[in-house]
């Protein structure tokens, strides 16, 4: 009982306050839009659904997970996108959600629209809880107060980087490992003590295993950047890291963790980046499915400067400050789309002056330096730069080339949260003179001269709030605008009044009215500009996306995802559609020969089981069986055009071995054996064949050094034919063909950092069990 009682002793019920309250907001401001289907994930979110659907439809159905994907362009290794693209699935951050799925479907039965939903409770509900669970452990390193922790937990539950992350989730998805490794950090700095070295290794290795492309546009900068600027203001820390290594090694726990730290910081490393080493240069992004020669870059017809990072104008940082999209539609327009929405993060105007307090009174505290200077370098220096070293390396990198350029150096989320915890600062700052004063203690410095600035910038920021609220009720402004300048002038105006009175506030109870009335305020604030938001969602037609069967945005409901016998069947099924897969027009992905190939009109024939002009599949699986092939060197596909293509499908195949080539021009024929599906997963086919004659089996899907086949249980060798396609030599008679895709270099990168990762947990609790156990006996 006493132990029970000395838990709940050190339970945070404030925090706990804290998380309850902006969970209740989030959900019913933003979440049960979504949950209940109200409203669908849109633009990037929306293209990369089908993809996501896959892995849960594999997981759900056949109890695996999906490498290859069928279903798409003559196929591709769906893995290269699930693991370093836009998603990772296998992050430790990432895992625990599929492990959840993965469970649950082995008792209960997932239908299509449950898939759906699942999807929706990951990208909604599960990572909103992961992402808010770290700003609630930075906020506690950085600030002192419990209200100045409320005041960033409720911007970043109900400012506009929720709508962001609703818009492209896959940014928001990749956001948890760059939080918590900045928690890391932060919590080593603050303690400087083995056990806290040993904490911020283990985040250092989560962040690194779940590097992806995402991360790459976001995250890198921020996190980069910050660890930078704190080393510079306190390099007393890599001088205990050392000290820290040293005391380590001293023990037989200490360096068995240690060394485990290495290998875990290896290991999450190599496993994101396996999935892009077995795909470089093979796998391509093109903008639409014209021609595409052998000689295009590793990023198909997405180099630079096609697709590359066009510079912003300075003064759109002011787009944290706009509560309205009018002040971007017709004031400063700036993005390219020229839609209000783009990578605006709207942190309230409650922090404007917050920010001026921040600034006046808290610059000597102690993460201000580092929290300014990472925000200033992230939106003003590498928006506006495309040729410094950070692009340089992201873009030339072959770690970082895999489908597509840098789409945009905009370091999105984690500026935003640097801004709200330097206006919580300055809060907090406000809060620690009232309670000092309070209590009576002579020996706070307050700095008039401080106060008198931090009192000129509010007195400015109400004239100018009142100048803008005049604008808006003037009958000469802008019908548009007129709404949007009174509502900032109003809510900007009373923001700055109250901080004000806050400033001179000189009771505990005083200082808390007038907290609770700024929170309040910026709660309905950030409630009102989000759901405004909202409601301009960036789209052509400003209207909100629904999940209506049949429409553009629909989701994928199949009634099941198999084989196919006819386009009219799509793959899969009742009601599926989605823009990575089957919808006209680009981008797509896919493997750079079969790209090649079906850029040409000539080279129709080669591709018999696709349609170029409705862009399906006309069958799948796909089998040819010939007595062999037409030679011709693999290397002619570096210069295909002009080459002799068959007048019709089945006539004949080009074989690039010649060991599969007819042995006199002309000789080789069709072959009239029969093939009956006996078994069919994402990764693995198996067919039944009846050969009448020795020949060849063509597999109409796309070649990859990884696809094994098996003829009646014995490995035998695929040869490549029709430039992108597979081919295995078949004896006559009845044979059990199978074909599996296994991608195992990949599966060994993440079984050994997840190994690693189980390791160092276990040293880790070894040696703080031993550390525990000395500490008693002193």
């Amino acid at each position: 009982m006493l132990s029970v009682i000395s838990l709940l002793r050190r339970v945070d019920l404030r925090a706990w306050i804290i998380f309850v309250v902006c969970f209740g907001m989030y959900y019913f401001v933003y979440a049960r839009y979504y949950t209940s289907g109200e409203i669908v994930h849109c633009c990037d979110t929306h293209g990369m659904w089908t993809i996501e659907y896959l892995a849960l439809y594999s997981i759900a159905r056949t109890g695996e997970f999906v490498w290859w994907d069928p279903t798409g362009v003559g196929g591709w290794p769906i893995y290269s996108n699930l693991l370093n693209w836009t998603f990772n699935y296998f992050s430790p951050y990432s895992l625990p959600y599929l492990g959840g799925f993965w469970l649950l479907s082995r008792f209960h039965e997932i239908s299509p629209q449950g898939i759906n939903e699942a999807l929706v409770y990951e990208k909604v509900i599960y990572y909103y809880l992961l992402n808010f669970i770290a700003v609630m452990l930075i906020s506690r390193e950085v600030l002192k107060t419990y209200l100045a922790r409320f005041f960033v937990a409720i911007v970043f539950t109900l400012g506009v980087i929720q709508f962001q992350g609703f818009r492209d989730s896959h940014q928001y998805m990749a956001l948890a490992g760059p939080l918590f490794y900045i928690w890391g950090l932060l919590y080593y700095d603050r303690r400087r003590t083995f056990q806290s070295f040993l904490v911020f290794v283990i985040v250092t290795g989560l962040l690194v295993s779940s590097l992806s492309y995402a991360f790459t546009q976001s995250g890198f900068y921020w996190s980069v950047a910050f660890t930078v600027f704190l080393v510079a203001f306190h390099p007393s820390v890599l001088r205990d890291v050392r000290k820290h290594f040293r005391q380590g090694w001293e023990t037989r726990w200490g360096r068995l963790c240690l060394v485990l730290g290495v290998l875990l910081f290896a290991f999450g490393l190599a496993a994101p980046l396996s999935s892009v080493a077995l795909n470089a240069g093979h796998l391509m992004r093109v903008t639409g499915m014209r021609p595409l020669d052998w000689s295009h870059g590793i990023f198909g017809d997405w180099d630079p400067p096609y697709f590359g990072v066009p510079p912003y104008e300075l003064w759109t940082n002011v787009m944290y400050f706009a509560p309205r999209s009018e002040i971007h539609n017709l004031i400063l327009t700036f993005d390219p789309w020229k839609v209000s929405g783009i990578d605006h993060r709207y942190i309230g105007l409650l922090a404007l002056p917050l920010c001026l307090a921040g600034l006046v009174l808290g610059y000597q505290r102690r993460y201000f330096g580092t929290l300014f200077l990472a925000f200033f370098v992230c939106v003003v220096f590498v928006p506006y730069t495309v040729d410094n070293l950070a692009y340089f390396s992201l873009m030339h990198l072959q770690a970082f080339q895999n489908v597509r350029t840098v789409g945009g150096l905009l370091p999105r989320d984690g500026p935003a949260l640097f801004l709200s915890l330097i206006a919580a600062l300055g809060l907090d700052q406000l809060l620690l003179r009232v309670s000092a004063t309070a209590g009576g203690a002579a020996q706070i410095d307050r700095d008039r001269r401080l106060d008198y600035v931090l009192v000129a910038g509010l007195a400015g920021l109400i004239i100018f709030a009142a100048i803008v609220f005049v604008a808006g009720v003037r009958s000469g402004t802008a019908a548009e605008l007129r709404s949007t300048f009174t509502y900032t002038g109003l809510y900007l105006g009373l923001f700055a009044m109250l901080v004000l009175l806050l400033l001179f506030a000189k009771s505990h109870r005083g200082a808390r009215t007038l907290t609770v009335m700024l929170l309040v305020l910026a709660i309905t604030d950030l409630i009102l500009s989000g759901s405004h938001y909202f409601a301009k969602r960036p789209n052509h037609n400003n209207m909100i996306y629904r999940d209506v069967p049949g429409s553009s945005w629909s989701k994928p409901r199949p009634n099941e995802i198999g084989p196919i016998t006819s386009e009219a069947q799509s793959w899969a099924g009742q009601d599926y559609r989605g823009i990575m897969h089957n919808l006209a027009g680009g981008p797509w992905v896919g493997l750079r020969e079969w790209l090649i190939l079906e850029g040409r009109p000539a080279m129709a024939s080669l591709l018999e089981n696709w349609n170029r002009e409705t862009k399906f599949m006309r069958a799948y699986p796909h089998f040819r069986f010939y007595t062999a092939g037409r030679f011709v060197p693999y290397d002619t596909i570096k210069a295909i055009d002009g080459i002799e293509t068959p007048n019709g499908p089945g006539q004949w195949v080009y074989v690039h071995d010649m060991q599969l080539a007819e042995s006199s021009a002309g000789t080789a024929k069709p072959v009239p054996a029969t093939w009956q599906i006996e078994e069919f997963t994402f990764n693995r086919v198996r067919v039944h064949v009846s050969m009448p004659q020795d020949g060849v089996m063509i597999y109409f899907d796309n070649y990859d050094p990884w696809w094994k086949a098996y003829i009646d249980g014995e490995r035998t060798t695929i040869h490549r034919a029709n430039f992108a396609f597979k081919a295995i030599q078949l004896k006559a008679g009845e044979h059990s063909v199978e074909w599996k895709f296994n991608p195992y270099p990949v599966k060994i990168a993440w079984s050994l950092f997840y190994l690693c990762l189980l390791a160092y947990g276990y040293c880790m609790w070894r040696w703080l069990r031993m550390a525990r156990s000395a500490a008693v006996v002193q």
